[in-house]
């Protein structure tokens, strides 16, 4: 399947992607998910009902596209059948958080186990959803690591951060 963000960017989807439990898309209502995944949204009556339907996909914006939703129409089957489909952005007011949080850990010398757990506790609590928690994972994670080679300092095989040329 070939979705098109509002930007113009080109997303290629499997039907398990875009097909979700019934159930999480009832919690992601009950939720209420928002605009930048932390303030309150109002979604209209359509987008609710696309909601209940589980109709909706989640996205990594890729640094460029705003969290958020939106109203998509993604092409299905023949590929000239188009299915609305409500879909959730983790943009760039998301990834930013998560980036200072894995700098943050670097500084005060967590180790990579620490910070995936912090991590994890913090996505889960922010998000409530699998899809964006791992993905804040990875985002602070990756920033996490890129800060200990900045301080040159890597992983000891006891999970400690070490200087580099250390043993």
């Amino acid at each position: 399947m070939e979705v098109t963000s509002p930007s113009g960017q080109q997303f290629n989807l499997n039907s398990a992607q875009v097909t979700k439990r019934a159930e999480e898309a009832d919690r992601l209502a009950r939720k209420v998910i928002s605009d930048s995944l932390t303030k309150p949204t109002r979604l209209t009556s359509e987008e609710k009902a696309l909601l209940e339907q589980g109709q909706y996909i989640e996205m990594i914006g890729g640094g460029q596209e705003h969290s958020g939703h939106l109203l998509m129409h993604i092409k299905v089957g023949d590929g000239k059948t188009e299915r609305p489909t409500v879909g959730f952005v983790f943009g760039i007011e998301d990834v930013e958080p998560a980036r200072k949080e894995g700098e943050s850990m670097a500084a005060f010398q967590y180790t990579k186990g620490q910070a995936e757990q912090f991590l994890f506790a913090e996505g889960w609590d922010k998000y409530h959803d699998r899809f964006f928690t791992r993905y804040y994972v990875q985002v602070g994670i990756e920033a996490y690591e890129k800060a200990l080679a900045r301080q040159g300092q890597r992983q000891k095989p006891g999970g400690k951060a070490a200087p580099v040329g250390d043993a």
